[in-house]
């Protein structure tokens, strides 16, 4: 049996995430390094900076976001795991920049059942209109640790 994974990474890049309204969702577009299992089993795609799970590859899954993010101090910095368009109960964190602290981690990590072409991507957002994030690296991970067969 193939493993089944895959792996976006952004590293150094500093990507900028505007936020045009609080807590609005904005796509994490710049992923621009993958890896992958067998394609029957996890697409990357670095143009649409998602996972989308392939035909042979249902499955439970560990999905795992860690990003170091900055912006604006004395505000909320939060990261979610989408499934098909749709926030993922339990799969999102939170950071408040503070005046002494002006960049955060924002860690992810749970098991989610995923389907033949279930699309998984990551969005920011933060607690204020007219709010930026900037993504000073992150990786989503997605590893199969019970495939359906």
């Amino acid at each position: 049996m193939s493993d089944s994974f895959g792996e976006l990474t952004e590293s150094g890049l500093d990507s900028l995430i505007n936020i045009p309204v609080a807590d609005a969702f904005v796509l994490w577009i710049t992923g621009d390094q993958e890896d992958e299992g067998p394609s029957d089993l996890v697409n990357v795609d670095t143009l649409a900076h998602t996972m989308t799970i392939g035909s042979a590859g249902a499955g439970t899954y560990r999905i795992t976001v860690a990003a170091t993010v900055t912006g604006n101090n004395n505000s909320i910095k939060i990261v979610r795991v989408f499934i098909n368009g749709l926030p993922v109960p339990g799969l999102v964190n939170r950071f408040r920049l503070s005046p002494s602290m002006d960049m955060g981690p924002l860690v992810i990590n749970g098991l989610r059942q995923l389907n033949p072409g279930d699309v998984v991507d990551v969005r920011f957002t933060a607690d204020g209109n007219g709010d930026t994030v900037i993504v000073l690296n992150c990786t989503l991970a997605i590893h199969a640790v019970l495939r359906d067969v």
